[in-house]
């Protein structure tokens, strides 16, 4: 999927808006939370439509979708 990110980082936790180009979402923002600790990103984000998470967590049905990536050691 493509689109676009708008970052908020000095909300708390920090704020990300993405706008989908193409996709199941075209055209449609769907708002997360994201945090940077060390060499991880955590990324918290909701359906089309939905409230923008509260915290990093999810559960069966909630909408919510919890991304972890970190950096591979060389």
């Amino acid at each position: 999927t493509l689109g676009k990110d708008t970052v908020y980082p000095d909300k708390s936790p920090k704020e990300v808006d993405s706008y989908y180009i193409n996709g199941p979402a075209r055209e449609k923002t769907v708002k997360g939370i994201y945090k940077i600790e060390g060499d991880t990103v955590t990324y918290c984000h909701a359906d089309p439509g939905k409230d923008r998470p509260k915290e990093f967590a999810t559960k069966a049905d909630s909408g919510l979708t919890l991304i972890v990536l970190k950096k591979q050691k060389e």
